[in-house]
């Protein structure tokens, strides 16, 4: 399977970035900042382009979900079993 750049807006993830080299870490989150990573292209495919704009390594990615939208998710869950009949 593979995971595009909009599957991780879809699920509110976001990306960590680190550099594999001098260890800096960018962040993407939000749905403009991933979407200008291109959003059909497969995470796989981005993370073998992206290097360090400090010393030129290559970089290593990581989705993350943040706190709130697991939260969200959560809510949503016992929402949706409160509403189900037994």
């Amino acid at each position: 399977m593979v995971i595009t750049i909009q599957n991780i807006i879809d699920e509110e993830a976001q990306l960590e970035v680190k550099c594999m080299g001098c260890q800096k870490i960018v962040i993407f989150r939000g749905e403009r900042l991933l979407a200008e990573l291109g959003r059909l292209e497969a995470v796989r495919d981005v993370q073998l382009r992206l290097k360090c704009n400090r010393c030129g390594n290559p970089a290593l990615i990581t989705a993350v979900w943040p706190d709130e939208a697991i939260s969200r998710e959560r809510t949503r869950n016992v929402l949706n079993k409160s509403k189900s009949p037994n």
